[in-house]
């Protein structure tokens, strides 16, 4: 299990310590926009702030000091976990800004100055799931910098990540580098590909023939039947020979992450007892929705849904009703792209306003 929220007061509190002992917290993933709440309505950050601004830090300087100092001290309180789990969880996630995800050079240039910036081995670098990340895949595994792909939502991306993050590790055993302690993270997002495929859905139960009876069979189903062809794949690449003499000298396969840190609480409790149990699987919820988790009967999608039935399942969608996976992609694609950790123009506007506010103290 996995929190998507961190700042400051949570780690200073106590509060992230208590989760880590009362529950069986995996992580935590660091949201920019907390930063940026926290900044507005509490004066946690007010002395860290204040010193960088006197040492003449620049508006993009000083929120990645601030950044990375709560990375840094979240990922301590970790330690100890990674270190019981031999480093199976206790990690804190960091992505880079979108910024830089259009190019595949940018990417590597950029999760190597953050992974050497953090400077900590229990810390994850997030990268939107876009082809341009694909390729950079293999670059980073090699490097042994641990790495979270976020909504790589077609098929065949998925499985070009997975082969990335493979070849990656081969590469590593070819030169005679240890694969032990590598971590890999693949995210999704179900309730965003219910949220892209049910409007198509609603408008042909709209017209009241044939596709329509289908169509309400599936209508909030999409990201459960979507979850089972990704394990599927997943299986197929990690269950392989090719993968297993990997294995054989301490790789670990990649984790699959659910998010439901945005679902409401109905589809969060339908979909954990589906998703929540599988192995090498995790899901990642908020705080709002942490308190709602109980413990649900082990269930295995993939176990309860046959490979000629996720076939049928995907095959109906495109073919019958018409979902274009490729325009799916594209749009999670744009989505994911469009604001991934990047800080929003109010939050660099609060920091330009302290600036001015302590030159003005300072001439005065």
């Amino acid at each position: 299990m996995w929190l998507n929220y961190l700042n400051r007061r949570f780690v200073l509190s106590g509060k992230l310590k208590s989760l880590i002992e009362e529950s069986k917290l995996e992580g935590v993933i660091f949201r920019v926009d907390e930063l940026e709440k926290a900044m507005a309505e509490t004066r946690d950050y007010d002395k860290l702030v204040s010193g960088l601004i006197r040492s003449g830090k620049s508006v993009h300087e000083i929120i990645m000091a601030v950044v990375i100092s709560d990375v840094r001290r979240a990922a301590n309180q970790f330690i100890l976990v990674q270190s019981r789990s031999k480093g199976k969880s206790g990690y804190v996630v960091f992505g880079i800004r979108s910024e830089f995800a259009w190019f595949e050079l940018s990417i590597v240039d950029e999760v190597r100055h953050l992974w050497k910036e953090i400077d900590r081995k229990n810390v994850i670098i997030d990268i939107p799931g876009s082809k341009e990340s694909t390729r950079a895949i293999s670059i980073l595994t090699a490097d042994a910098i641990n790495l979270k792909v976020s909504n790589p939502v077609g098929f065949k991306r998925f499985h070009e990540i997975l082969l990335g993050y493979v070849e990656g590790l081969e590469k590593r055993k070819a030169e005679r580098k240890s694969l032990e302690q590598i971590h890999f993270l693949v995210s999704f997002n179900l309730r965003l590909i219910d949220e892209l495929i049910d409007p198509v859905l609603l408008s042909i139960i709209q017209q009241s023939n044939n596709q329509s009876v289908i169509a309400i069979q599936m209508l909030g189903k999409s990201g459960i039947m979507f979850a089972a062809k990704i394990r599927q794949i997943y299986d197929d690449v990690f269950k392989s020979e090719r993968f297993a003499i990997l294995a054989a000298d301490g790789a670990r396969p990649a984790n699959l992450m659910w998010d439901f840190s945005k679902s409401p609480e109905k589809d969060q409790n339908d979909g954990l007892s589906a998703l929540m149990h599988q192995n090498d699987t995790s899901v990642i919820l908020s705080m709002n929705n942490l308190s709602t988790v109980t413990q649900s009967p082990a269930r295995n999608i993939q176990g309860e849904t046959s490979s000629s039935t996720i076939k049928w399942n995907i095959f109906q969608l495109e073919n019958i009703l018409g979902v274009n996976f490729n325009h799916l992609e594209e749009q999670v694609d744009e989505i994911t792209l469009r604001d991934f950790n990047l800080p929003s123009k109010q939050l660099y506007d609060l920091i330009r306003e302290r600036i001015i506010s302590t030159a003005t103290l300072h001439w005065w």
